[in-house]
């Protein structure tokens, strides 16, 4: 905010300058505008996209081979090590990988972060994300199997989608409860997606 209005103040005087003819103050207010602008950018482009946008798709930066999935990154085997929640085996693998990156602790989409089990229960302004016992009725769980043209299909923009073995996870814990602490055996569940 406070770069903004420099920016601001910094044209203003740019502007004065100009009219009073004072090239040489001109030139020196016009290079610390663009100066404060590039700055102001800076903060503005980290405020509305990430800490990282700037250097987050640059090739040469490239965390994973190229391919149609490179960002796709292996949910953790449902139920997880001996004794691991299906909350911390399921679910957080999942929103790690395909959501925090918009709604974590650098970046704050729609008010929802996902980046742990009281921020994915906490009800948003526009209601709740999970419904306990109800996938079927979790917004959580309509965004992610919209069709990739909605315009609410999460993640958007291109982004690498949840596969249907991590929605059939995700589906399946919030359909036993969404409970933070028991684990897949606990809640009698079955330990690999897809099967009955």
């Amino acid at each position: 905010m406070w770069a903004g209005c420099g920016v601001v103040g910094a044209c203003l005087l740019t502007l004065i300058m100009h009219w009073l003819n004072w090239r040489t103050a001109y030139g020196a207010m016009l290079a610390v505008a663009l100066l404060g602008l590039l700055v102001a950018s800076h903060f503005g482009g980290s405020l509305t996209h990430g800490s990282g946008y700037l250097t987050y798709y640059l090739p040469m930066l490239e965390r994973q081979p190229s391919g149609a999935n490179a960002d796709v990154q292996p949910v953790a085997p449902a139920g997880g090590a001996a004794g691991e929640s299906a909350f911390a085996a399921w679910v957080l693998p999942v929103m790690s990988a395909k959501c925090v990156a918009c709604h974590g602790p650098d970046k704050v989409k729609g008010g929802l972060r996902l980046d742990s089990y009281d921020a994915i229960l906490k009800e948003p302004k526009f209601g709740p994300v999970v419904v306990p016992g109800h996938a079927a009725a979790s917004e959580l769980v309509r965004r992610l199997e919209l069709s990739p043209s909605h315009e609410h299909f999460m993640p958007p923009g291109g982004k690498s989608p949840v596969t249907d073995d991590e929605i059939a996870l995700v589906r399946r814990w919030i359909d036993a409860g969404a409970p933070e602490h028991q684990t897949a055996a606990e809640l009698k569940l079955p330990h690999q997606p897809g099967k009955p």
